[in-house]
């Protein structure tokens, strides 16, 4: 029944007949329902101009989870519809800070879209969390470069960079700095459209952010994420700052003891392969000799046997791409010289390996 009665009274406010939603709504008892009703029917009036009312039944909501998931509702709807400073106000109602946080994302996006970028600047400024800031510059850094690639305005790119370099670490937990780190990145991408000599303060920013991190697998996580960023950026240079970052960082012995760590043998394969796509092949080749197959167990073996294989291919397969035949089959044969590599997968390498001998020794036919 409660259902029932729920939906009548969201079909009547979605179809305008609003005095037959209240009345209906009046029927339902349950305080659960009828928050989540008020609330549907709330989104309702405001989607149709009537703000104040909305607001009003949202109000009325008893059930607090219900009242919260209302107020973040309308703050959305509102921003939507260009009432900045009632989405704002509305926001400021939330208890919920990342309800909160939500609502008021919003309202920075609908400032981005329109080039409202001061008023999106002095809600970056009163963020007092690291990880909402960060979240904020990242929504602005898009909107810039999306909106501004031929007319650059270097006053809101020199904001970014102010913003981004007042980011400090207070404490938050290690998932957010990895995001905080990433994030300046995208950052650091407007402040070369204007050819900033403190671009380069970003990326120290970015990396003193990961050092903080205590456990290996976010450090390596946020510091592989960073690098594969620059590369899709083009710069190459930074990226392999990054890449070397990570091999002092599994370099550590007190860091390797650490039982969160993946192992090692992948990070290697990780790393060789964004050096693959760098283009460093003799580089990824120095890396891909760090990996040991000499652990005790017989699936550990395996698993270092695979990733050494998996990281050979991938420079065998750029060589290919730069038409230098003598290379590629040099690591082709590596390949097939790796011990402890199961048969199943040793028979895939091989017809793999003879695709790519094919395509170099029969062009035409490929």
């Amino acid at each position: 029944k409660l259902n029932a009665l729920s939906k009548i009274a969201v079909k009547y406010a979605e179809i305008g007949q609003f005095d037959l939603a209240i009345h209906t709504l009046e029927k339902i008892n349950a305080p659960s329902w009828k928050g989540s009703t008020l609330c549907k029917i709330a989104c309702k009036f405001a989607e149709a101009g009537q703000y104040e009312r909305a607001f009003e039944l949202v109000e009325m909501i008893e059930h607090r989870e219900r009242k919260e998931e209302g107020l973040d509702n309308l703050a959305k709807i509102y921003a939507e519809a260009g009432q900045y400073n009632r989405a704002l106000q509305t926001a400021k109602l939330i208890k919920d800070v990342e309800l909160k946080h939500s609502a008021i994302t919003k309202v920075v996006e609908k400032y981005v879209e329109f080039g409202h970028y001061d008023r999106a600047f002095k809600i970056v400024k009163k963020s007092r969390r690291n990880d909402f800031k960060a979240n904020f510059l990242w929504i602005l850094a898009k909107g810039l470069t999306k909106n501004e690639i031929s007319n650059q305005n270097p006053e809101n790119l020199s904001q970014l960079l102010q913003c981004s370099l007042s980011i400090k670490n207070n404490g938050v937990n290690g998932s957010d700095i990895v995001s905080l780190a990433i994030k300046i990145v995208i950052i650091e991408q407007c402040i070369r459209i204007i050819k900033s000599d403190k671009a380069t303060e970003v990326l120290s920013q970015a990396i003193a952010q990961i050092e903080i991190l205590k456990s290996p697998t976010e450090k390596i996580y946020a510091l592989t994420n960073l690098a594969t960023r620059y590369l899709e950026l083009g710069y190459k240079t930074n990226a392999l700052t990054a890449l070397y970052q990570i091999l002092n960082t599994i370099d550590d012995r007190k860091l390797l003891s650490d039982k969160t760590l993946s192992s090692k043998a992948d990070t290697l394969m990780v790393i060789a392969s964004l050096l693959v796509e760098a283009g460093e092949c003799e580089q990824a080749l120095q890396i891909i000799e760090k990996i040991e197959i000499s652990d005790q167990f017989s699936w550990s073996r395996q698993g270092s046997a695979m990733s050494k294989c998996m990281a050979l291919f991938d420079v065998a397969k750029k060589y290919a791409e730069l038409n230098q035949k003598d290379k590629t089959v040099e690591i082709l044969s590596k390949i097939l010289q790796v011990s402890d590599l199961d048969d199943s997968y040793k028979a895939s390498y091989i017809d793999a390996v003879a695709k790519i001998y094919f395509s170099l020794e029969f062009p035409s036919r490929v």
